[in-house]
């Protein structure tokens, strides 16, 4: 954020010793109350999009098992159903 500060200002700016006078500790307060609200939905919105990339590898791994049981581990009998003589690359 300092960077982002830097190159767009050319100021740099230092939150710990810059902090003017002017500014009163409640707008510091509200400034601070924004800033943890915008984090926490941030992280909620991660969390939520989390635990559906987790349910979707769930269901994932689950069908390729099934797939898996179905044409053998080695590919074999996907390899007879199709008339070939190697399961290997099967599916290529």
């Amino acid at each position: 954020l300092v960077e982002e500060i830097r190159a767009e200002s050319g100021i740099p700016f230092d939150a710990l010793t810059d902090v003017s006078p002017r500014f009163r500790e409640s707008q510091l307060k509200k400034l601070q109350s924004e800033i943890n609200a915008l984090v926490e939905r941030i992280s909620d919105g991660v969390r939520a999009e989390n635990e559906r990339l987790k349910e979707r590898v769930r269901a994932l791994e689950s069908e390729n098992a099934e797939l898996t049981a179905a044409l053998g581990e080695d590919g074999s009998r996907a390899a007879e159903f199709f008339g070939k003589k190697s399961g290997k690359n099967i599916l290529n």
